[in-house]
């Protein structure tokens, strides 16, 4: 998976920040950061749902879009991608109507797996700061 951004944006507008406060206000003094730990949890475990996403899709099961989608949705909302969420819960409503609803939704596919390029990229920006 590519590495740049496929758009021009703003990297500090593609996470929320309240989700990402949220996650800070849970930390301990003298502890290590949560926020450093969920986020490169996220980054381990989502880049792989991506791909079986792309993977199932492609394979005609709608059954595996749908769950890929749900936990993609789910994981991503709690780094504060809504945007990303947001993708992956229109795409897990259409894999619950069966693999007919899925027909033509590759261009949908393709642009949550470059969204994810861009939350990586806005990720990585936040471990920095």
């Amino acid at each position: 998976m590519s590495s740049e951004v496929p758009e021009e944006r703003d990297l500090s507008t593609v996470l929320d920040s309240e989700a990402l406060d949220t996650i800070k206000s849970l930390e301990q003094p003298g502890m290590p950061s949560l926020l450093e730990r969920v986020i490169k949890t996220y980054l381990e475990t989502a880049e792989p749902i991506v791909e079986q996403l792309k993977d199932r899709f492609a394979a005609n099961d709608a059954d595996g879009v749908m769950h890929a989608s749900h936990s993609l949705k789910s994981s991503s909302a709690n780094v504060g991608a809504k945007r990303l969420s947001g993708m992956c819960a229109e795409i897990e409503s259409y894999s619950r109507e069966g693999i007919e609803a899925l027909s033509g939704l590759d261009e949908r596919i393709t642009k949550i797996a470059e969204e994810f390029v861009i939350v990586k990229q806005a990720l990585h920006s936040e471990l920095k700061k």
